[in-house]
């Protein structure tokens, strides 16, 4: 009995030891993941932290593209505003154009008119164009420097006319 007991206190010893030698394994292989979890999630931590700093530097790249944007559009806006104000100007322009227009073409169909009753006028025979032309060559061959009538009335007339214009 004294050895069976003896047994029994190793037996119970080694299972004791086995016991405590399988807790400590476990809490080494527990230990063990826990520290290959923690090194996965700093690796996880460093990228998560990258990424929120090439998310931040592109939102200031974004930030000074939109401001610069926003400048280009208001460049924009003004020379859509002075294109605006220089197409308004020119419609007045041309409205004051068609006006002049307007009224030059009625001077014109009025001048045609005066121009056509002119011609209307000379062509008809008068008897008093023929009298006047007497009497101006009368005129003329009495103001004559040489007082001779020898030249054509016609000629003394264009001769004695300024610059030489002649209107017979």
């Amino acid at each position: 009995a004294s050895r069976r007991a003896t047994q029994w206190h190793a037996a119970s010893a080694q299972s004791q030891s086995d016991v405590s030698v399988s807790a400590d394994k476990k809490k080494l292989l527990s230990f063990h993941k826990n520290l290959t979890e923690r090194e996965s999630l700093r690796e996880q931590v460093r990228v998560l932290q990258q990424g929120c700093r090439d998310l931040e530097e592109r939102h200031q790249a974004l930030k000074r593209e939109a401001v610069e944007k926003k400048a280009e559009c208001e460049g924009l806006r003004r020379q859509l505003a002075d294109t605006q104000a220089a197409l308004a100007e020119k419609d007045h322009s041309l409205e004051e154009m068609k006006g002049l227009l307007e009224d030059t073409r009625a001077q014109n169909v009025a001048l045609q008119t005066h121009y056509d009753d002119l011609v209307l006028e000379c062509s008809q025979p008068e008897s008093d164009t023929r009298a006047d032309v007497v009497t101006l060559d009368s005129f003329l061959d009495l103001n004559s420097p040489s007082g001779s009538a020898s030249k054509s009335p016609t000629r003394r007339f264009r001769a004695s006319w300024p610059g030489g214009a002649s209107f017979l």
